[in-house]
């Protein structure tokens, strides 16, 4: 009953644009690593939200950081994106002091993302993160080899999976919370018509 009933408000809660926080994520002494990828512009409030109710100790984003602007394909966006991506991090700066951890994705600018944070590393990598190894990449191209905490995004698979040996996060597919003292994972959803947002639904541009 209780999976069902969340089920059911992360529903209801996402119409009104706005995140459901299950109870296990709730509360200030939550230590939380929080895992995002290819976000559209749209949902910045929803995601400004989530970040202000967790308050994670760490955000990681794995490309496409203003995701309806492909300016892989359409550089007449580039002007949107730069004012979309510049607010979008100068905000959570604002309201969160989580670290960051941004990896530049295929439809993002590296001279757009250089200027906003002048020193960050920008290219795939592995961190730690309270003793443990995070992978971070934009894509996934071949299942890992090595432990450890595989973040992505830019398409809808693989899946999110947890072995033995490593755990696959994919941000395109939901938000990714890991506690870190009990390295439990929560899977978030998005809000109703991110993919729409993404241009990622059939006949559109895609990934």
């Amino acid at each position: 009953m209780g999976l069902y009933a969340d089920k059911m408000k992360t529903v209801l809660y996402g119409l009104a644009n706005r995140p459901f926080i299950p109870e296990e994520l709730r509360g200030s002494k939550r230590r939380l690593i929080l895992h995002i990828s290819d976000t559209p512009s749209d949902i910045y409030p929803f995601l400004y939200q989530v970040v202000e109710q967790l308050n994670p100790l760490d955000l990681i984003h794995t490309g496409d950081l203003a995701d309806n602007y492909k300016i892989e394909f359409q550089k007449f966006h580039l002007s949107h994106y730069q004012r979309a991506v510049s607010s979008f991090v100068h905000h959570l700066q604002e309201i969160s002091e989580a670290r960051l951890h941004i990896v530049l994705g295929n439809h993002d600018d590296p001279d757009t993302l250089a200027a906003i944070l002048p020193g960050f590393p920008m290219q795939a990598r592995c961190i730690e993160l309270n003793g443990r190894l995070f992978y971070v990449m934009h894509k996934l191209d071949k299942l890992p080899q090595k432990p450890g905490y595989y973040c992505f995004g830019h398409r809808f698979e693989p899946a999110n999976e947890e072995t033995r040996k490593y755990v696959l996060l994919n941000g395109l597919l939901n938000l990714n919370v890991i506690d870190v003292d009990t390295w439990q994972v929560f899977h978030l959803e998005y809000p109703v018509g991110t993919n729409g947002y993404r241009k990622m639904t059939k006949g559109r541009i895609g990934l």
